[in-house]
């Protein structure tokens, strides 16, 4: 296992023997020293020891590596997790860290909803400034692996849902993916004035709606025209 994984997802004793089996001098190392000893960078450092679930029985470590707090450490963490764009973290080490994250039940959802909403504004910032095409395949296999987890707290699916002028909607196909993780029901997505009437004829085209919600919505006198206009022309078109 690679030793990123290893501080990760290893339990206390097993990450504190890493360490003390590496060489590093406990008494007087600096972080970066610690990272080059494990064959890491600072960031994979901190992040993979930071995101390991049993973090709060690590304290000896963080306090040998400079920091004065537990906090101190979590929020130098978040930092580094947030801003990085696959230059010192690579995108299956992100994945790993997903895979902890969304799946610790000690975290809550209103802090995994704002570590997400904003690694994932920055993210999508960024492809507008470069509009890299490695970025963007690295994006786009992040965001659906976070759907494909089933666990993202349905805050940051309600954040991602409320902006219909996003474009990375679009790109992604994100509305299809948050109704193939099951996280909210086809029919709560499908009745939002926000999600957009191609987004909605690409469920139903995908099968994800069944016709009798179809005809359930159209009975709203306030449906928006462009939404009815489309409802109508598929179920004429499906007779």
């Amino acid at each position: 296992m690679p030793v990123f994984d290893q501080l990760l997802k290893s339990d206390p004793e097993q990450v504190v023997d890493l360490f003390y089996n590496s060489g590093i001098n406990m008494a007087a190392t600096t972080e970066k020293e610690a990272a080059t000893y494990l064959k890491l960078n600072h960031v994979q450092l901190v992040c993979a020891l930071g995101f390991n679930r049993k973090i709060k029985e690590l304290l000896d470590i963080i306090f040998t590596l400079g920091y004065e707090s537990l906090d101190e450490f979590i929020k130098k963490r978040n930092r580094l997790f947030i801003s990085d764009s696959y230059h010192h973290l690579s995108l299956k080490q992100i994945l790993s860290i997903y895979d902890q994250l969304l799946n610790d039940e000690e975290q809550s959802s209103a802090f995994i909803t704002k570590l997400l909403s904003t690694r994932i504004s920055m993210l999508e910032h960024r492809i507008e400034k470069t509009v890299k095409p490695k970025l963007i395949e690295n994006y786009r296999t992040e965001m659906k692996t976070i759907y494909k987890t089933g666990s993202v707290p349905v805050e940051f699916i309600d954040l991602r849902l409320k902006n219909p002028d996003s474009g990375f909607r679009a790109l992604l196909d994100e509305v299809s993916l948050i109704v193939e993780s099951k996280t909210i029901s086809a029919m709560e997505v499908f009745i939002r004035d926000t999600v957009l009437p191609e987004e909605k004829r690409r469920l139903i085209t995908k099968g994800l709606i069944p016709r009798s919600l179809i005809e359930k919505r159209l009975e709203f006198e306030d449906l928006p025209e462009p939404e009815r206009e489309m409802l109508e022309k598929y179920l004429y078109e499906a007779d």
